[in-house]
């Protein structure tokens, strides 16, 4: 005996109201991605939601800041320590970036999300600026609603 796939008590907006959310649930799954981003490494590093000035002196970083600025999304890594796979950092989307008269920068911008950081390495000819893979959620989709309660068939 096959249980129905839908019960028959539920009403059309309630069909409807599961179909919604999951395809809302769908859309996110398709949104979350492996990147790779560079890595800015200083304590005590950042968190979701936090505003960020930092000025970025250093060779490398100062090759972070323009590699940051010529992709479409502006982000990279914020650790706390030097990056190792499987350490955690917060992906921080670039806002701004003031270059001062010596070359380094001041940046500005808003920390995203935590990450673990997956397959870390230096980037060749950047002076030692760190990469990681992570998986990433598209920062432009609103949370997700609370899961609906299940109906038993």
């Amino acid at each position: 005996c096959r249980r129905p796939l839908i019960k028959e008590s539920m009403s059309g907006e309630e069909i409807e109201t599961r179909g919604a959310a999951a395809g809302a649930e769908m859309e996110r799954l398709l949104t979350v991605a492996t990147r790779s981003l560079p890595v800015f490494a200083m304590r005590p590093g950042c968190r979701p939601g936090q505003n960020i000035s930092l000025h970025l002196f250093e060779p490398r970083y100062r090759e972070m800041v323009r590699r940051v600025m010529a992709t479409e999304d502006h982000l990279f890594i914020f650790a706390s320590s030097s990056p190792e796979e499987g350490k955690r950092g917060t992906v921080v989307e670039l806002e701004g970036a003031t270059r001062v008269q010596n070359g380094s920068y001041d940046i500005r911008g808003t920390a995203l999300e935590t990450v673990e950081l997956q397959q870390v390495w230096v980037e060749p000819d950047t002076g030692g600026l760190h990469y990681a893979n992570v998986h990433l959620q598209h920062p432009s989709l609103p949370p997700l609603q609370p899961d609906l309660p299940r109906q038993d068939a």
